[in-house]
């Protein structure tokens, strides 16, 4: 059986999340992968011969060659595996719930454009105070790993009774936050105490000079109340690193349109930093 060799960038990526660390040191010769994964392999209609990558979403990644693609059964030959390095600057997007469908947009621009975190806090503003389904959110997070073709799942924080004052208080003390709040901006009636939201997100980004972490907030529809951002501002207040309202422009965006400006933004400007 000839094998049939295309560039990296091109090879399928598939997930195995049973493999561990001690699968790079002493790899399995051949994988059979699960039935989700294979189903998978048979609609993409991929042939024996062909390679593939596998990842456990925690860093592994394998290189395979499909040799077998029965019905029953998708089995790879595992060729070499690597453990990829995480990305520099850690992303965490801290995002007010919204409808599931807006959130379900939100899950997958993060993980693909490079959130490595993701909190979704009850705002006064959230429709429900329920917690969204993580097992539907995970899996369209994992999707978007598969198309991004990165190594590591997003972790998704989601609960009831997570607030956006207590996932502020939880970040380091040195991590440097950036709320999107575009109120002031087109609201001229005195909600704020102080000017906020003047500075675009790029130019706050671009004053860094080195950053390992950051975070993003940004609110759900409609977005943060006039408490919220006063609270944020006291918390701000008690912090080291940078905290600043930014505007993501003179336009108003939905939650997911603003999700993917946002981390596009601060994903490239990192980059740039290392």
């Amino acid at each position: 059986m000839k094998a049939t060799s295309v560039p990296e960038k091109h090879r399928w990526r598939f997930f195995d999340e049973t493999l561990t660390q001690e699968a790079a040191s002493s790899p399995p010769k051949t994988l059979l992968l699960s039935a989700e994964e294979a189903q998978l392999a048979r609609v993409l209609r991929l042939k024996e011969g062909e390679f593939i990558e596998i990842t456990n979403g925690s860093g592994l990644l394998f290189d395979g060659c499909l040799t077998k693609t029965g019905r029953k059964e998708v089995e790879v030959a595992l060729k070499k595996v690597r453990t990829m390095q995480r990305d520099s600057c850690q992303i965490r997007l801290v995002v007010g719930k919204s409808k599931p469908s807006a959130m379900e947009d939100v899950i997958d621009s993060a993980a693909q454009l490079g959130a490595n975190t993701i909190s979704i806090f009850t705002s006064e503003k959230s429709p429900t105070r329920r917690a969204l389904k993580l097992e539907r959110l995970q899996k369209i997070a994992r999707e978007a790993v598969r198309i991004s073709k990165s190594a590591y799942f997003p972790q998704i924080e989601n609960g009831p009774d997570l607030t956006l004052e207590g996932l502020i208080k939880q970040l380091p003390p040195n991590e440097p936050v950036f709320v999107c709040d575009e109120s002031p901006l087109h609201d001229h009636s005195d909600n704020h105490t102080e000017p906020m939201g003047h500075t675009h997100l790029l130019e706050a980004l671009q004053k860094l000079s080195s950053c390992s972490a950051l975070s993003i907030v940004i609110g759900p529809e409609g977005g943060l109340t006039q408490a919220e951002c006063r609270t944020l501002q006291g918390c701000g207040a008690e912090r080291p690193a940078p905290f600043c309202f930014v505007s993501l422009g003179t336009r108003i965006l939905t939650v997911p349109h603003a999700v993917q400006s946002a981390v596009t933004l601060a994903r490239s400007v990192v980059n740039g930093l290392h």
